[in-house]
């Protein structure tokens, strides 16, 4: 998970018009939550509920 998260955030931040706030302390600080959710779609993550997901 962490390589397609890595790779969606870099390619974002190529763009001519990405905007990545200085000084920025984290993913959300630098490009907002609404591009992280995005990219975080992008690379196959999505929600689950908790009464679903099987303990180990």
């Amino acid at each position: 998970m962490t390589g397609p998260l890595l790779a969606c955030g870099a390619a974002r931040a190529a763009q001519p018009d990405a905007f990545l706030a200085p000084d920025a302390h984290g993913p959300v600080a630098a490009s907002g939550l609404d591009a992280l959710r995005l990219g975080a779609a992008e690379a196959g993550v999505h929600e689950v509920d908790g009464a679903t997901v099987r303990r180990r």
